[in-house]
């Protein structure tokens, strides 16, 4: 509505790099989260603090990976 085109005037990234960003037009660029390693991650965390209440928070860097499309 604002006339701006995608990605001359705005460039545009998604998260997550669900099935439609690669498809849309223009097609989105995206970060890419490591799911398994996310989903590993909190199940190992889980079961610590299973075995010890007493675990505190943790912060886990599993990296993403960015994935350059039309968008940018």
């Amino acid at each position: 509505r604002r006339g701006l085109a995608v990605p001359r005037d705005l460039a545009l990234v998604g998260f997550g790099d669900l099935d439609f960003a690669a498809w849309s037009t223009p097609s989105l660029s995206t970060i890419r989260p490591p799911r398994r390693e996310i989903g590993l991650a909190v199940a190992d965390h889980l079961l610590r603090r299973i075995d010890d209440p007493s675990t505190g928070p943790m912060t886990i860097d599993v990296g993403f990976e960015l994935v350059p499309r039309a968008s940018t």
